[in-house]
């Protein structure tokens, strides 16, 4: 499966999960784009993005959410290197 596919299939389990799907075609191709050059573990990401984004709010997590979540992930690792180098 290549990873286009994967993120194909990654949007498709983000809306079974909150059971609702992107009305917007623009909104899913923006989001497919910015997660193409990323080459992230979407399974991971999307253990991650379920939590951070309650069902209750009964909306489906867009760009800023899966960008958030990049981004606290990017700066953990960051961290945990320089933690890393000091020793």
């Amino acid at each position: 499966m290549s990873y286009n596919e994967a993120i194909d299939n990654f949007l498709l389990m983000i809306q079974e999960h909150y059971e609702l799907k992107y009305t917007s075609d623009r909104e899913r191709k923006y989001i497919q784009e910015f997660l193409q050059p990323q080459e992230c573990d979407l399974k991971n990401l999307f253990l991650k993005v379920t939590v951070r984004h309650s069902k209750k709010w009964k909306s489906l997590p867009g760009i800023a959410e899966f960008y958030e979540v990049m981004k606290d992930d990017k700066n953990k690792r960051i961290e945990y290197d320089a933690n890393q180098a000091w020793l």
